[in-house]
This record gives C-alpha cells, structure tokens and sequence, in this order.
C-alpha cells in the first residue's frame, strides 16, 4: 500500500509541473495576472522544490527494503558516476541563463518597471555539451537517479522519473520547434536525444 501512495505522488507531482509548465495553463495565468506574471516562474520553481522534497521526505518514512548494495569496485563505479553526473549538470546549467531559468530575472525586470518581459535567450543553446546530446542536464538526472538507487522506493521513484523526463522531453522539444523551427528540426537530425553519438531518433 505504501508503495501505491509513493506512486500517487509521484503522478500527482508529474501532472501538476506539467500542467503548470503547459503554454495554456500559461497564458491563462498571463492573461489573468498581467504584469504580476512576472513572479510565475519563482511561484512555479518554488511549488515544484517543495512538492519533490516533500515526496523525497515521504520515501525516507517508508523504510523501504534496500535490494541494491554495492561493493568494490561497483561502488567506486557508482561514486564516479554519481561525481560525473553532478558535473555534467552543473556544466550545462552554464549555458542557460540561471537567473531567468529560477525565475528572478523577471521579478528583477518587474521592479525596474520594464513591463515587457522579453525572453534573454534567442536561440536555443547548440553548444558545448549539447553538441553531443540534446539534453545533457536529463541525461545526467536520469544516470543520478539510477546510481542513488537502492531500495525498493528508490527504484519506482527512479522509474517514474525517467519516464516523466523522457516523455517531458519529447513535448518540450515540440515546443522549441514550434519556436525555432527549421533550425531546431536540423538540430534534432544532427544531435541524438540522449544517447551519445547515436544519431537514430528513438520516438
């Protein structure tokens, strides 16, 4: 039964960041809250931080079996796995502008009374790390989850998670084509989703 509700959640959480995420749910609050949308993207960042750690904080309640245990030299492996994922992530970010990404640069455009909110990036990030894969940050996520996984809960909540990453993946990306278009679907045929070097779309 535990594992049900661990489930529930992590549906629950899945459907309420995309649903926030969506260009509708979007521009109903943008018509609905004028110049206030600016604050979204904090609201939204902050509602999905504390949703997630509020599941995380569950699982550690649940006393799940620990069906994983790694001994020399998987564990070393693990450990640089876990070093190199961390790394992978924390150099992608790079690329993105972190304070419009967490939501801060609109409020900062807000109080400098620019009520035009003008999104800084104009053309999608096709360097560096993204050259090898178009998501290298889930890419990393999803090998992250993987190695921190040992119990039970673990596994379902790693499971669910990269279904939802590589599902959110495959919207997102309808997204950025809309936005971008003939560039972005050249992109695409160049640059494997996540598998390096694997040029084959695999969806």
């Amino acid at each position: 039964m535990k594992y049900l509700w661990l489930i529930t959640l992590w549906i629950s959480f899945g459907t309420i960041h995309s649903l926030l995420a969506s260009t509708r749910v979007k521009g109903w609050f943008l018509n609905k809250l004028g110049k206030y949308f600016a604050f979204y993207g904090l609201a939204y960042n902050l509602i999905s931080t504390v949703m997630a750690l509020s599941i995380f904080l569950f699982m550690q309640t649940m006393n799940s079996n620990t069906i994983i245990n790694y001994s020399y030299p998987w564990d070393m492996i693990q450990k640089l796995l876990l070093a190199g994922s961390v790394i992978v992530m924390a150099i992608a970010f790079l690329k993105y502008d972190s304070l419009e990404f967490l939501g801060i640069r609109q409020i900062m455009i807000f109080f400098s009374k620019n009520f035009l909110l003008v999104n800084s990036q104009q053309h999608f990030i096709n360097t560096g790390l993204f050259r090898i894969v178009r998501h290298p940050i889930y890419l990393a996520a999803i090998i992250f989850l993987w190695c921190k996984s040992k119990t039970v809960a673990d596994i379902i909540s790693s499971a669910i998670l990269t279904m939802y990453i590589i599902v959110g993946s495959v919207f997102e990306e309808r997204k950025l084509a809309l936005r971008y278009g003939q560039d972005y679907l050249d992109y695409k045929k160049q640059v494997p989703m996540f598998i390096p070097f694997f040029k084959k779309r695999v969806y």
